[in-house]
């Protein structure tokens, strides 16, 4: 069956914690809402539609996030088991976009590289010191990360730490698709978590490394 997804106003959804809790607790929520904070577009929900109500069923903390940002929509999968009638009459909504779910993935699987934040919560604020360790060991993977399609340019567009967070925070231009570097990567992260400062989550997700 065809994969239906649409745009829709994150208010349009409801919350059934008793017939479908969020059981993942692999994410630290403010973590995450920081993370997503920097995003244009937040990943997608999964939600069933009936003729009284639609409910959110997978990812509820996207959605929630969603909220607080006060995005003005979301991405959402419809379930197929949702009500074909009420489905379809919420396709027709003022605000709510029926998208290419196919569309998207080629456009995006034909993009080589994309410019993507990095976030990292810390057990406590880096020295000067170790913030030139994590620039050369962590941020450097980039450097040396170059892909042929960006060649040309800095791969590291932006770089900012926050000490009360504490927290540090790049862009940069990262390959997609090709996940093989992504073991590397990570090694690195677990040396500089186990040598220099306790990394407490990336990319909103609990860092156990």
């Amino acid at each position: 069956m065809a994969i239906q997804l649409i745009a829709l106003p994150p208010e349009a959804v409801q919350f059934d914690e008793e017939r479908f809790p969020d059981h993942d607790q692999s994410y630290i929520f403010e973590h995450l809402l920081h993370y997503l904070s920097l995003m244009e577009t937040l990943p997608a929900i999964q939600i069933l539609v009936n003729r009284d109500r639609i409910v959110v069923t997978r990812r509820q903390k996207y959605l929630r996030i969603a909220l607080i940002l006060k995005r003005p929509e979301i991405r959402a999968v419809i379930d197929p088991s949702s009500d074909a009638a009420a489905t379809a009459a919420l396709k027709n909504r003022p605000g709510v976009e029926e998208l290419d779910w196919d569309e998207i993935d080629t456009l995006e699987r034909a993009t080589p590289v994309f410019d993507n934040w990095h976030v990292f919560f810390f057990e406590r604020p880096l020295t000067p010191d170790e913030k030139a360790v994590f620039e050369a060991e962590i941020v450097g993977f980039f450097e040396d990360l170059r892909h042929p399609a960006s060649a040309d340019g800095d791969p590291i567009l932006c770089l900012r730490y926050d000490d009360n967070g504490p927290y540090a925070e790049f862009l940069a231009r990262t390959p997609v698709g090709d996940e093989s570097w992504y073991g590397s990567f990570l090694a690195a992260v677990k040396r500089f978590s186990s040598r220099s400062v306790r990394v407490i989550s990336y990319q909103g997700r609990r860092f156990d490394g």
